[in-house]
């Protein structure tokens, strides 16, 4: 579940910062996300490469092994094999 909860984490702060203004400076967005400036600038530059529709799928993948995880699926860890590789395939090469 730890590696599930981290795959979550590390979804949802690509798509929050990912929606928010880009001309924003971090320290402004810091209390907005709930995030400090330090992340938001590390996860904004591990937005390089990613569109709304492969953060939507990614997203889509982490819900789906998570449910795996907790229960729903036979094999938590092919459940967390199948959401890597498709994190990996939404994004787009840079």
């Amino acid at each position: 579940m730890l590696i599930s909860s981290a795959l979550a984490q590390g979804v949802r702060a690509l798509g929050r910062v990912g929606s928010a203004s880009r001309t924003k400076r971090p320290e402004a967005l810091a209390a907005e996300l709930g995030m400090p400036p330090w992340k938001i600038d590390r996860t904004r530059q591990q937005l390089r490469g990613w569109t709304a529709a492969g953060l939507a799928q990614a997203h889509a993948a982490v819900a789906e092994a998570d449910a795996q995880v907790k229960g729903e699926g036979v094999s938590a860890g092919y459940a967390l094999e199948r959401a890597i590789t498709t994190i990996v395939a939404s994004r787009s090469p840079s």
